[in-house]
This record gives structure tokens, C-alpha cells and sequence, in this order.
């Protein structure tokens, strides 16, 4: 039923805007997923109320990267993978070209046997 972008409803039948924080102000915002209530149970008013939440949302990020410029100047520099937000790539617990090799299983999985 609820296939609009950003729409979700919950099991309560409240209709929310759910969407995710940007990565490059996702650490200094404290949150990775932005939600909020359209205070209804009506999926067409909730369909209504929807282009609202979202401009304010994204709105709020602006506001919000405008406020905290400086920090997040600094959070880009020293976090290990930059403003992208993807993770920082760390050593394994193999060094590189000594991947473990497992041996083949001779046996079928349980899933397979009962």
C-alpha cells in the first residue's frame, strides 16, 4: 500500500517521513535516520502532508551544515575516510595474500537432510 518515497507507516497506522541523515553531516547530526510523524492514519491526507516534511527535512540539513560549518570542516579532515562516509578500511586478522582456504564440506548442510 505505502509505496511513496520517504512514506512509511507504522504498526501503530501512523504514517511517518523516514529519510537518511547525509553521510557528510551524518556524525555531528547524532542520528542516521530522520523520521517524523504526519500525525495521521489516512493514507491519501498522509500523501498530502508529505511534500511538506520533506522540503522542512531537508531544510533542517541545510540549516544544520550551515550552523556547523567549522565542525564539519573538521570532522572531514579527521575522520579516516573523509566526508564520504564510507567506512575506513582496517587491517584484517590475515595479512593480505594469506586468506584462509577452507576445506570442502563432505557433508550435505542439515537444511538439505531433514
Amino acid at each position: 500500500m505505502v509505496n511513496q518515497y520517504r512514506l512509511h507507516r507504522r504498526k501503530s497506522g501512523y504514517f511517518y517521513h523516514r529519510t537518511k541523515v547525509p553521510a557528510d553531516i551524518r556524525e555531528l547530526y547524532g542520528k542516521q535516520i530522520e523520521q517524523r510523524s504526519l500525525h495521521t492514519r489516512d493514507f491519501r491526507d498522509a500523501i498530502r502532508r508529505l511534500p511538506a516534511v520533506i522540503v522542512a527535512v531537508d531544510e533542517a540539513f541545510a540549516q544544520f551544515r550551515t550552523d556547523h560549518r567549522d565542525d564539519l570542516a573538521s570532522v572531514a579532515l579527521n575522520s579516516p575516510s573523509g566526508a564520504r562516509g564510507k567506512p575506513a578500511r582496517y587491517g584484517c586478522w590475515f595479512s593480505r595474500g594469506t586468506e584462509p582456504v577452507f576445506p570442502p564440506r563432505s557433508e550435505p548442510p542439515l537444511s538439505m537432510v531433514f
